[in-house]
């Protein structure tokens, strides 16, 4: 998740690679990259340096803002307008009911981009439904449901797996999804877990015949 962090600073980018650059070398080894809405939203976001780096097949999986019913969806489509070709999946964070205006939002969201929808507070039952009335995805996260359950045509995976073990078990029952064509993006907390675990997981995929 994100191509910039304190933790992979020694243990990935070359010593003295100036931050314009690392986008790049990061494309050189990972086809795709979660961008936190920190990335993109808000006076502090980097869109115009992130769209001039960015590769044609490179994917994005873009974090929207925390929805609220007074949120500008319009302003905030706007300005993933120099991304959009690169844009794989839009992941909506949900932590409460919908209102009507938030299904709205969901929709206008959802007839740009593909979405996926991502809890950590509603049951699994909840979020389900309110993925399928909004026609969308549902971000799988091994903790909380043993397969992906929804059809979707972009399935973002969180992998919290500590061991190459776990995480080929999490691939193997992603298989099915893959093998029905359905393209998935999978993200480690970079908090969590080195490159090199990153690495070694892609490495993996290609083994298994799933990259």
């Amino acid at each position: 998740m994100g191509f910039e962090n304190p933790l992979w600073d020694d243990q990935y980018y070359p010593e003295n690679c100036p931050e314009e650059w690392r986008l790049a070398y990061f494309m050189n080894d990972f086809g795709a990259v979660y961008l936190s809405c920190a990335s993109w939203f808000g006076p502090e976001a980097k869109i115009a340096e992130i769209a001039s780096e960015m590769d044609d097949r490179f994917e994005l999986i873009i974090e929207w803002p925390p929805l609220t019913d007074a949120q500008d969806i319009k302003t905030a489509l706007s300005a993933l307008a120099p991304l959009a070709q690169n844009i794989a999946c839009i992941v909506v964070n949900v932590d409460d009911n919908s209102t009507p205006e938030r299904m709205a939002a969901y929709s206008a969201i959802s007839a740009c981009y593909v979405i996926n929808i991502y809890s950590k507070t509603l049951d699994i039952q909840t979020q389900k439904s309110l993925a399928q009335t909004c026609g969308a995805g549902l971000v799988w996260d091994p903790r909380q449901s043993d397969a992906p359950s929804l059809p979707a045509d972009y399935q973002v995976v969180f992998l919290p797996c500590q061991s190459l073990r776990d995480i080929k078990s999490v691939l193997h029952r992603l298989r099915p999804s893959i093998e029905k064509n359905i393209r998935a993006g999978l993200f480690f907390e970079p908090a969590k877990q080195s490159v090199h675990r990153a690495m070694e997981a892609r490495t993996l995929t290609e083994l298994m015949g799933l990259a």
